[in-house]
């Protein structure tokens, strides 16, 4: 016996999702404009439950990820008047699940530190194991990396 309330998902939600990111609509504003509303819990569920909607959210997402860039590119070569492109490069590194945009160099430095910590740590583990002074300065490193992440200095 299935417990909870029946799903609410519609196997027409997938061609739903893509024509809306196609109209510059994401699949986040999607879900909380459609009616009857849409739970952001119950896209991620249906994603996992529904190989077809999982596929097709991706495709959304895709779709309107292109979508936002061409509409900064025609904005920034004068194709579009009256678009603020200041705005529309905030939102593209600041909108929610992002579009990979970012003018911080200290991300990539902290990445880069990372992934040097992560060499260490294989070389250190292939070479037979830790001395406690080793795993004494990867800890202070790693505070370090956390703590400039979080704009601690």
């Amino acid at each position: 016996m299935q417990k909870g309330r029946p799903t609410k998902y519609r196997q027409e939600y997938c061609q739903e999702i893509i024509e809306a990111a196609r109209q510059g609509i994401s699949p986040r504003t999607w879900a909380a404009f459609h009616e009857p509303y849409i739970p952001d819990r119950s896209v991620y569920d249906w994603a996992g439950k529904h190989e077809d909607f999982s596929q097709a959210k991706k495709e959304a997402e895709y779709i309107f990820s292109a979508w936002y860039e061409k509409t900064v590119i025609d904005a920034a070569l004068g194709k579009t008047e009256g678009v603020n492109t200041t705005l529309l490069v905030w939102l593209g590194k600041n909108f929610p699940g992002g579009h990979g945009w970012t003018d911080n160099q200290e991300h990539t430095r902290i990445k880069r530190e990372l992934l040097e910590l992560q060499k260490k740590y294989t070389d250190w583990k292939m070479s037979g194991g830790f001395d406690s002074d080793d795993v004494e300065k990867a800890l202070e490193t790693i505070a370090g990396a956390i703590d400039k992440t979080v704009g601690k200095k």
